[in-house]
């Protein structure tokens, strides 16, 4: 029979043993999912296309865009269900696309063109599994959108002579020309609601409207690329 020294030893040692375990489980997690840190995620193959945009509607669901290599050529909009850990191309067509945005968990819009004077709006209203043209403003290629609702759309385009800031409030039935900056024309835009929104040029300015587009004015100047408000 054990004596009690030896119970206690053989209780140690699979207290230890298990404790081990525990610890390598632990030290693996870590190692490989670190807590708040960043890990690498993984795309198809796109085929030289590079990625333009990114929205989520929530944790899991995302989409994304991508250019084409030339006018005419193939462009994508992938899909996750997994919170980016795969994607799915859920859209190939041949249009390249700059911006993404959606109303809710159904409906969203997806923006570009060709750089020649075709530009395209494509939505989708069943989560991205078929994708529509939706009429867009005459303009060389639009370069960036905010969606509001089912009805009222704001794009922009850089180009000089045709771009500026464009409002749709039917859908994109009709389309008004709210600015036209020449050589400053926007390339991103951002509106919080109805009156308030914001415009940039990359190397240029950030400019404000607060009502509703009829009049925008500098409230910064300086190099951005993008922009976006809590509140």
């Amino acid at each position: 029979m054990k004596t009690l020294l030896q119970k206690v030893a053989s209780i140690f040692s699979n207290v230890v043993f298990y404790i081990s375990i525990f610890i390598f489980i632990i030290a693996f997690n870590f190692a490989h999912n670190p807590p708040g840190g960043w890990y690498q995620q993984f795309l198809p193959d796109l085929n030289g296309r590079h990625i333009t945009d990114i929205t989520f509607i929530d944790s899991l669901i995302g989409f994304a865009s991508t250019d084409n290599l030339s006018p005419g050529d193939t462009g994508y909009i992938l899909k996750t269900t997994n919170g980016g850990d795969n994607w799915n191309f859920t859209l190939v067509v041949d249009k390249g696309f700059t911006s993404m945005d959606f109303v809710n968990e159904s409906i969203g819009y997806a923006c570009g063109g060709s750089g020649g004077g075709t530009t395209y709006l494509c939505k989708t209203t069943n989560q991205g599994l078929n994708w529509l043209t939706v009429n867009s403003p005459s303009a060389a290629k639009l370069k960036d959108l905010s969606v509001l609702n089912n009805d009222t759309i704001w794009v922009v385009d850089d180009e000089g002579f045709d771009g500026g800031v464009f409002r749709t409030t039917n859908g994109g039935a009709n389309w008004i020309q709210q600015l036209n900056l020449g050589s400053d024309n926007p390339d991103k835009i951002y509106m919080f609601n109805s009156r308030i929104g914001f415009i940039t040029q990359d190397g240029n300015y950030i400019r404000k409207t607060t009502d509703g587009g009829q009049s925008w004015f500098v409230v910064l100047s300086g190099s951005f690329t993008d922009m976006f408000f809590a509140d």
